[in-house]
C-alpha cells in the first residue's frame, strides 16, 4: 500500500517538475525572441546600417517613418543614445499574447545611462517594435 502511494508520489512530483520546467523554458524563448529582435536593431544601428534597422519597426512606424532614411533622421534626432549606444542591458518584460512590453537600459558613448520602454507585436508570428519611449523606473524615488 505505501509503495503504491509513494510512485504515486514519485510520478506527481516529477510531472509537476516537468511542467514547471517546461513553462519557463517556452516564457524564456518567448522574452529571447523579444531580445533578439531589439538587440539586432540596436546592433543594426551602430553598425549605421538604416535598412537592416528599419526592418524590425511596425507597419504602423513605417507608415510614419515611410523610408529608412527618414527613420533614421528620426532616431539620430529623438534617440540618439539608441542610434549610438554603447551598450544595453535587458530588464523587465511584460507580455500579453501578441503584445510586450521591454524595458531595456541603454547606456550612450558617453556612459549616461537612459530606461527605455519598447513595446512589441507579433505581425504574421513575427515580433516588430511599435514603439519606443524614455521613462523613469518606479524604484527611484525623485
Amino acid at each position: 500500500m505505501y509503495s503504491i502511494n509513494l510512485k504515486i508520489l514519485v510520478y506527481s512530483l516529477l510531472f509537476l517538475y516537468l511542467s514547471v520546467t517546461l513553462v519557463s523554458a517556452s516564457e524564456s524563448n518567448k522574452n529571447s525572441e523579444i531580445e533578439n529582435v531589439i538587440s539586432a536593431q540596436l546592433e543594426a544601428f551602430k553598425a549605421k546600417d538604416i535598412y537592416q534597422a528599419y526592418s524590425f519597426a511596425s507597419p504602423h512606424i513605417k507608415k510614419r517613418y515611410p523610408s529608412p532614411e527618414i527613420f533614421d533622421q528620426m532616431v539620430k534626432t529623438s534617440f540618439n543614445d539608441i542610434w549610438d549606444s554603447k551598450q544595453y542591458l535587458f530588464k523587465n518584460v511584460n507580455q500579453m499574447d501578441d503584445v510586450a512590453y521591454q524595458e531595456v537600459l541603454v547606456f550612450s558613448q558617453s556612459d549616461v545611462a537612459t530606461d527605455y520602454l519598447y513595446s512589441l507585436s507579433k505581425y504574421n508570428g513575427k515580433w516588430l517594435i511599435t514603439g519606443v519611449s524614455s521613462y523613469i523606473p518606479k524604484d527611484i524615488d525623485i
